[in-house]
Formats: C-alpha cells, structure tokens, sequence
C-alpha cells in the first residue's frame, strides 16, 4: 500500500519504538529509516508525522477534508498592542500587502496580535486557513487539508501549485502561520505561496522578519512604562483582589520583563500564590 511488503511488521516495529522499548535516539533512527521506506520524500513525510512536544503520529492514508481549522480563542484579553493590531488589518484588508509579519520577542504579544488580526478579518466574512509551522504537519499539508486538495502520493510541488491555484481562485482568504521562528523551511514555504498565489495574503507571526521581498513588517517594541505597571497592576488585582502594588514596584518588575505584556501577565498570575514583593 505504501511500498511496505509486511505492514504488519511496520506496525510491530512501530509499537516496539513508541511503546517505551528504546532510547529516544533509537526511536528517531528508527522512524528515519521507516521513512525512507515509505514516504515519497523523506523530508517531507505523509505518513510519519512529527507531533510538536510530544512524538511522532502514524497517519496510515490522506487526511479528511475538514474545511479550515477553527482559530483558537484568546487566552486572554489584549492588552497595549491596539495602534499595532490596527496597522496588521490595515495592511492586510485595505492595502492588500501580500506578506505581513507581527515581529516580537518573546512574551511582546506578537502571536495575539496576529492571532486577533485573523479573527477580525474572519468576522468579516473573510476565509481563514491558520498553519501551526513547526507543529505535527507540514504548511502544504495544513493547507491542503483545508482546502480539500489530494496529497497523497503526489510531488510536493504538484500539491504546491495545486494550492496556489485553489487560493488564487478565492476572493477574502488568509492564510495565517502561526511560527516561532523564522527559519529557511518557512521562509522557502512563504516564498513559494507567494509565487503560486501572489493576489493572497500571507500573514505570519513570529519572532523575527522572513526578509522576503515586499514584506511588511510590524514590529512590536516594550510597553511605555506607565502602560506596563497599569497592566501589572490590572492584572494582580484580577488574580488577587485587594492587593496594592505600588508604582514603583509594579515598574521594577516591568522593567525586569523588559515590559513584555506576556512576561508581565505571566508575572501577575503567580500573585495568586505569591505576594508580588
């Protein structure tokens, strides 16, 4: 079915990998070598799949079409990032840019900017397709998923250009990837949707620019100080009512944050089991 004479004996070995009889070097030897056997191309397996901070997921043939995945909610209300979140809808629904990155350190908010900028563009009757890069599938698997595209036993530049055909067709569509950090496969991946579909916008939030041609970036520096210690405080009183933090405290703590929203609301919520001074 895949190449593989015994299937049975690749669900041996598979169960004998994962099922805790070996080291995790072994377990990845092993999986190497099951891909060289029964993936098209190695590097980019169809069956094998690697799933982000846990292992590996054995997916026996082509995904379901199931539409775009669901944008998931915010965990938390945003905070600071309006005058930026304003510019990423702006540049994406008003001035049609084909590649706009949110750009941040980590705990800067740039993934709930992102993140919010897809949902207000979903709102309003946009389609929006978001790819975890670096998760359990590729983009283009993600992508093809989502738009009902046949993988399976295909190149993947056949299934490349089979997307950008199917996203050229579409009028409001975003494609949303959601990546920590912007690293050559993402940035080989962006280029080549851009290639295949330039009249559809890439948005991408991650930690640092792709720099590619024509992308805008937005970039997300520290809170001013007096929005910093707000937050703080606004914070520690959702998690521990009653409490006062002074200005001078609120701002220490902000500044050892380097006044990041994230770190600080992370700081905040550990108020709740501990006094912040």
């Amino acid at each position: 079915m895949f190449g593989v004479p015994a299937l049975d004996r690749l669900e041996q070995l598979w169960q004998d990998a994962l099922g805790g009889q070996g080291s995790a070097e072994s377990v990845r030897g092993l999986i190497t070598r099951l891909r060289k056997k029964i993936e098209r191309d190695p590097a980019e397996p169809d069956h094998l799949l690697n799933v982000y901070g846990i292992g590996y997921r054995f997916e026996p043939g082509e995904v379901e079409f199931t539409g775009p995945d669901p944008l998931p909610e915010l965990a938390a209300p945003l905070y600071g990032r309006n005058d930026e979140l304003k510019r990423v809808v702006e540049l994406l629904e008003r001035q049609r840019e084909p590649l706009v990155s949110v750009v941040g350190p980590p705990g800067s908010g740039a993934t709930r900017v992102a993140l919010l900028a897809a949902h207000r563009l979903k709102g309003r009757g946009w389609e929006v397709h978001r790819c975890v890069v670096g998760g359990g599938e590729a983009v283009s698997t993600t992508l093809a998923r989502g738009l009902g595209i046949r993988r399976i036993g295909r190149r993947r530049s056949e299934v490349l250009a089979e997307i950008g055909r199917a996203l050229a067709e579409r009028g409001d569509l975003l494609v949303y990837l959601d990546a920590p950090h912007p690293h050559p496969t993402l940035q080989k991946t962006v280029a080549a949707l851009l290639a295949q579909s330039p009249g559809t916008p890439i948005l991408v939030g991650c930690r640092g620019a792709l720099d590619l041609p024509d992308e805008k970036c937005v970039r997300l520096e520290p809170l001013r100080g007096p929005e910093a210690v707000q937050l703080f405080r606004q914070r520690v009183a959702e998690v521990r009512p009653g409490t006062h933090v002074d200005d001078e405290l609120a701002a220490a703590i902000a500044d050892r944050l380097d006044r990041m929203p994230v770190a600080i609301e992370a700081a905040a919520a550990q108020t709740a089991f501990l006094s912040p001074d």
